[in-house]
């Protein structure tokens, strides 16, 4: 609802209610609906695959902050702490 309607006249309600009316009656295609308001399958995995992905990088960044550093080019994760507390056990 626009501003503009909020203060009208009974009859200008009326006439902008018919209006209305009239456009939401007229035959609406599904493919006009495509990537708009419904999704195909194909839309559906591109979303799955892009939330999955964002889903690793978070995990990624999370990961790198909790004081720990990722190897540049291997996807393991270095606990430094471990690391040493392990160097400690094995003296």
């Amino acid at each position: 609802m626009l501003e503009s309607d909020t203060s009208l006249s009974t009859d200008m309600a009326v006439a902008n209610a018919k209006k209305f009316l009239r456009t939401m009656a007229q035959p609406f295609g599904g493919k006009e609906q495509d990537g708009v308001s419904t999704w195909s399958i194909a839309d559906l995995e591109r979303h799955k695959e892009k939330a999955e992905e964002e889903k690793i990088r978070e995990l990624r960044n999370g990961m790198n902050g909790a004081n720990g550093a990722q190897v540049e080019g291997e996807d393991e994760y270095v606990d430094e702490d471990m690391d040493a507390a392990m160097m400690d056990v094995d003296a």
